[in-house]
């Protein structure tokens, strides 16, 4: 397929996020091996910012929480990058039916699978459920689904809203001082598998500096 210019324009001045298992490793040689196989590729490849998935990052080192979490990336805000994978229990449940289809007739049967699984999650939206209203200490009320799930988002922001209200009060006269930091540099201390990553988030105390707390 030929790119238009307006097609290799967009995909070489946007900013793109990656995510991945393991980002980590994946990126390293990224670049180098599409400059050897897919050269007019390279410019899409080296203006991707990489993450990982918050799930799997738990079970990362810490350097890998700093450089990949979303968290961390300036404009990625709280991108779980685990969307993916949401549609698997259905996948799991149709597999058995798929399995000894001809190509075309597993194609369409997935095809009709998921839209009707669309279907029935748009019109669903109205049907009612249990759920707490954002006022504590109050019983629960019959709402839509779709009702429902901005009453849970809504009551999740007050949270994180008086979390960050109280670290800021806590931690007055330190953030003047963190403001001014560049957030996105980090830099390796120590050498070979010992090395640390060093940055806003992640200070070395035995120096003296100052701790951010992680707050996600």
């Amino acid at each position: 397929m030929m790119l238009s210019n307006d097609d290799i324009k967009f995909i070489t001045d946007c900013d793109h996020l990656f995510s991945y298992d393991i980002s980590c490793g994946y990126c390293i040689n990224a670049v180098k091996r599409f400059r050897e196989n897919f050269p007019k590729e390279v410019d899409f490849v080296d203006n991707t910012r990489w993450l990982i998935l918050l799930v799997h990052i738990q079970n990362h080192k810490d350097n890998c929480t700093y450089q990949y979490s979303s968290a961390y990336i300036e404009g990625a805000c709280h991108f779980q990058g685990e969307t993916a994978e949401m549609p698997w229990v259905e996948l799991n449940q149709l597999a058995p039916q798929t399995r000894q289809m001809n190509n075309g007739h597993r194609q369409d049967t997935i095809i009709d699978h998921h839209l009707h699984w669309n279907w029935m999650k748009t019109s669903n939206m109205g049907t009612l459920s249990s759920a707490l209203p954002p006022v504590p200490h109050t019983d629960f009320i019959q709402v839509s689904q779709l009702l429902s799930d901005i009453i849970r988002a809504k009551r999740l922001f007050l949270q994180k809203h008086l979390a960050f209200k109280t670290l800021c009060t806590i931690y007055a006269s330190d953030v003047p001082e963190w403001n001014i930091l560049d957030h996105q540099e980090w830099r390796f201390r120590g050498r070979g598998r010992n090395k640390e990553v060093q940055c806003v988030y992640h200070q070395d105390d035995s120096k003296g500096s100052f701790t951010v707390l992680n707050v996600i």
